[in-house]
């Protein structure tokens, strides 16, 4: 399983991190496809598109799921907006 690297903030550790997401092997799908005669070639498909859509983002110190590219500013905005939608109420 290939590894993805990034950097975003994690918001439970408080600090920018490595961040992390399985990718796909394509050397194995590669050899898979070649032994099984072009058969796998429709999950390597799946496999492929579900790790580029639907991969989760992880902080490298704790597991926890963060968005690629954020900062400490996303969160305490975030945060604020949130505050103020419950004052309003």
């Amino acid at each position: 399983m290939a590894i993805i690297n990034g950097t975003g903030y994690c918001p439970y550790c408080e600090k920018q991190v490595l961040i992390q997401k399985k990718g796909t092997s394509h050397i194995l799908h590669l050899f898979l496809s070649l032994i099984t005669c072009g058969v796998w070639l429709f999950v390597w498909l799946v496999c492929g598109v579900d790790n580029a859509f639907f991969g989760k983002w992880r902080c490298s110190h704790c597991g926890m799921i963060v968005k690629k590219g954020s900062t400490a500013a996303d969160y305490e905005k975030i945060a604020r907006s949130k505050k103020n939608a419950t004052q309003r109420e």
